[in-house]
C-alpha cells in the first residue's frame, strides 16, 4: 500500500524550489477579465459583426485589453460572407455520359471536345479542340487570349467545316 506523506507548505514549497508565498498567492486579474468578459457578451448580442477595436470604444476599455479578453475567451466576431448570386436565363441541362457503354464504330462516329490552357509569357493562351475518338484525329482547333464561348464554337465549326457531322458529340458540360 502507499503512504501518502504530509508535508508542510514550507517544506512542500522548498522542495518545489518556489517561495512559500507563491503558493497563497490568487490572481486578481482573471476576475476582472471574466467581468470584462461578460460585458463584451452584452455588447456582442446587440452587435455581433462587433470586433475589438468597436467593443473597446462602446465599453470604454482599451482596445488591447478588448482585444486580449476576446482571444482568451475564444470570442469572435460575427463575419458576413459575401452572397452568391445564382445566374439567371437559361437552366442549366445535363446529359448522362452515353461513351461508358457506347463503342465507336468507325470515323465522325463520335467526337470528344475539350479546351485547357497555355501559359504564355505571363498570360494564359486558351486552346479548344475537337477531336475523333476512333481515329484519335484532331478535327478542329481554335486559340484565343480569353476563355469564352466562341473559343469552343470557332473549333466546332472548323470541324464541321471539314467533316460530315457525328452521331455522337461528347463534351464535358463545362460552362462554354
Amino acid at each position: 500500500m502507499i503512504k501518502k506523506q504530509k508535508f508542510s507548505k514550507a517544506a512542500l514549497a522548498r522542495r518545489l524550489g518556489i517561495s512559500r508565498a507563491s503558493l497563497y498567492y490568487v490572481s486578481k486579474q482573471f476576475p476582472k477579465d471574466w467581468a470584462l468578459k461578460t460585458r463584451i457578451e452584452q455588447v456582442l448580442e446587440e452587435d455581433p459583426c462587433y470586433g475589438s477595436p468597436r467593443v473597446a470604444l462602446k465599453l470604454q476599455v482599451n482596445e488591447k485589453r478588448a482585444a486580449r479578453v476576446m482571444r482568451l475567451f475564444g470570442m469572435k466576431a460575427y463575419r458576413r460572407r459575401g452572397r452568391k448570386f445564382k445566374k439567371r436565363g437559361a437552366a442549366k441541362v445535363s446529359y448522362p455520359n452515353v461513351l461508358k457503354t457506347y463503342v465507336p464504330k468507325g470515323p465522325d462516329d463520335v467526337w470528344i471536345a475539350d479546351f485547357t490552357y497555355i501559359p504564355w509569357y505571363g498570360t494564359f493562351l486558351y486552346l479548344a479542340t475537337v477531336i475523333d475518338i476512333f481515329t484519335r484525329e484532331v478535327l478542329g482547333a481554335a486559340v484565343m487570349a480569353n476563355h469564352s464561348v466562341a473559343l469552343t464554337l470557332e473549333a466546332l465549326f472548323a470541324a464541321i467545316a471539314n467533316h460530315q457531322r457525328p452521331t455522337i458529340f461528347h463534351s464535358d458540360n463545362g460552362r462554354e
